[in-house]
């Protein structure tokens, strides 16, 4: 397969936006109040402005149309990759599963039946033209060569072929291969500059904490990672659609928000995430011992119909394909039992969410997004597993430890 050099540079930043209050005066809006500051080049870091002569202008007003123009628009379905539009140009999905459960081999099989023109799982694809980057940094080179072999096997000697030429995977290679923090400018510069000079029509990240900015569990920093993303994934070329691959939320309590009126919040910080994807898939296990079987539910779709449920399963030749044995609603009702009537969270998973030091506050936030519970239940659940001795809180810090 080919590969792409990971070439660093000079520190630069992200794309920046025009800052300022807007003035909306009929059919143009400026800035005001805040002085106006060039874009950083790739000599300046952000925030510090440049003046050369050669440095890109920032557009001056927002694209703005009538209610007419937007009327007699005409559109194709050409924008469509996958089911009806959970993803399309320009578009961000959001696959969402627990750890363990395939997510980057899935990952992989999507790719292929794109460019193979093949159905993924039973879903229609489109798009054979499109070129694909994969950004990971779980897998080596050695799981990764595993994965594609079975691939390989699976499509015809055209489809590899089509794949070979558009599809490129990053590698854990180099020293800075496995580093791709969002909050150090090099590694926005050198992911940049990798989108930059592969030139994808979509972007894979794999997966989205690793790429993370602060505390993900914190929406603030949610936010900015997610702002920081779209922008250097769509660096110039707005139409670029973006996969990312999340974790959800573990155990049975977790696995009974794949479908039904939780399903949105199947992800972790699934608030923000959730606003700013345009579609979400979940995936569950449908056996709690066994991840090669799966649950496939519809998250969201905001610009198409959402898909029922349904159950696919890995073959002996590593391939992912519909199980029509697996019935959705009867798992979906013994799972919701089952949550019902299982503890929303043990004194042992508290400490385990307490990996370091934390403020209570923080502390119950990630016992909110681990098992669903309001935020008073949350306190009592830090109550209590102080109480079993899991947890301590020191008073000169104001934070809890795990014992």
């Amino acid at each position: 397969m080919n590969m792409l050099p990971l070439e660093t540079k000079s520190a630069a930043s992200l794309p920046a936006g025009p800052r300022g209050t807007m003035n909306v005066d009929t059919a143009t809006i400026t800035t005001s109040t805040a002085p106006q500051q060039a874009p950083p080049t790739d000599d300046a870091p952000p925030g510090n402005p440049s003046d050369g002569d050669d440095a890109p202008k920032l557009p001056k007003v927002l694209t703005l149309r009538s209610p007419d123009e937007l009327v007699n628009m005409e559109f194709t379905d050409d924008d469509i990759i996958l089911g009806d539009r959970v993803l399309a140009d320009g578009q961000p999905l959001v696959i969402a599963a627990a750890g363990g459960t395939g997510k980057s081999r899935l990952l992989l099989q999507l790719v292929a039946s794109i460019v193979a023109g093949r159905d993924f799982v039973g879903i229609p694809t489109r798009g054979t033209h499109r070129r694909w980057l994969i950004l990971q940094t779980e897998n080596s080179n050695r799981r990764l060569k595993q994965d594609l072999l079975n691939l390989w096997r699976w499509l015809d000697e055209a489809a590899w072929q089509r794949c070979k030429e558009q599809v490129l995977i990053h590698t854990l290679e180099a020293e800075h291969d496995g580093f791709v923090s969002l909050d150090s400018l090099e590694n926005c510069k050198l992911i940049r500059d990798t989108i930059e000079k592969a030139a994808p029509d979509v972007v894979c990240i794999d997966p989205l904490n690793e790429f993370g900015i602060g505390d993900l569990n914190k929406d603030c920093d949610m936010r900015a990672t997610l702002t920081a993303l779209g922008r250097l994934c769509r660096h110039g070329n707005p139409r670029r659609a973006i996969v990312v691959l999340h974790h959800a939320i573990t155990g049975r309590n977790g696995a009974a928000k794949a479908t039904g009126h939780d399903r949105a919040s199947f992800g972790r910080n699934s608030k923000t995430l959730h606003s700013w994807a345009r579609a979400q898939v979940n995936l569950a296990p449908f056996n709690p011992d066994d991840n090669r079987q799966l649950v496939v539910a519809c998250g969201k779709l905001s610009n198409g119909p959402e898909f029922a449920p349904f159950g696919i399963a890995l073959g002996e030749d590593g391939i992912y394909a519909p199980d029509p044995s697996i019935n959705v609603e009867q798992w979906a009702a013994d799972i919701a039992g089952a949550a019902k009537q299982a503890p929303l969270m043990t004194p042992e998973r508290v400490a385990e969410l307490c990996a370091e030091p934390m403020e209570k506050s923080d502390l119950a936030k990630l016992i909110r997004e681990d098992c669903g519970c309001e935020r008073q239940s949350a306190y009592r659940y830090i109550k209590r597993a102080e109480m079993a001795g899991k947890v301590k809180f020191s008073k000169s810090t104001n934070h809890y430890t795990r014992k």
